[in-house]
C-alpha cells in the first residue's frame, strides 16, 4: 500500500546537487519501497541509502571486495592511426 510521500519545502534544494542514475527495475523497486514504508521521496530514500553506506580511508564501500579498476593491468585495444 502506498503512503503519500512529503516533499521537501520550497528552496530546500538551493544547495543539493543533481545526481542522475539508470538503475534496474529490481532497484527502483527497492527505492520505491523504502521511500513509500517511510513516506519520504524517492530523492530522500537514496539520500538515505547512501548516507548508511560505510567507505574505507579510499572511499571504497566496506561491503566491496571485488576488482578495482586500478588492479586492472589491460591496455585499451585502441587501433592505431595511419
Amino acid at each position: 500500500m502506498s503512503t503519500t510521500r512529503q516533499r521537501r519545502p520550497h528552496g530546500s534544494n538551493a544547495n543539493r546537487s543533481q545526481v542522475v542514475v539508470r538503475v534496474g527495475p529490481e532497484i527502483k523497486a527497492k527505492i520505491d519501497r523504502v521511500a513509500d514504508a517511510l513516506a519520504i521521496s524517492q530523492s530522500a530514500a537514496f539520500e538515505l541509502i547512501v548516507e548508511h553506506i560505510e567507505v574505507d580511508a579510499n572511499g571504497r564501500p566496506s561491503f566491496y571486495d571485488g576488482p578495482l579498476a586500478s588492479d586492472v593491468n589491460e591496455e585499451l585495444p585502441l587501433a592505431s592511426s595511419a
